[in-house]
């Protein structure tokens, strides 16, 4: 999905972690991290995460961003 928006995977700098980046036109870069697979659960609290920074700088359709 992150692919889909045009995030690119960050250099990976060892751990269970994946950090995924994103410039945006106005210049803010938005970094979403994520467990990579294999190396855990996918917890609840990163999902929240993702889909509230994908809301707050409008990569969700309205009419797909719940509240």
């Amino acid at each position: 999905m992150l692919e889909h928006l045009d995030f690119a995977l960050a250099p990976l700098g060892g751990g269970s972690h994946r950090r995924w980046r994103r410039k945006l036109p106005s210049g803010a870069v938005v970094v979403i991290g994520l467990v990579d697979k294999g190396a855990g659960t996918l917890k609840a609290y990163l999902i929240r995460d993702m889909v509230a920074q994908l809301n707050a700088h409008g990569l969700i359709p309205p009419d797909l961003a719940q509240e």
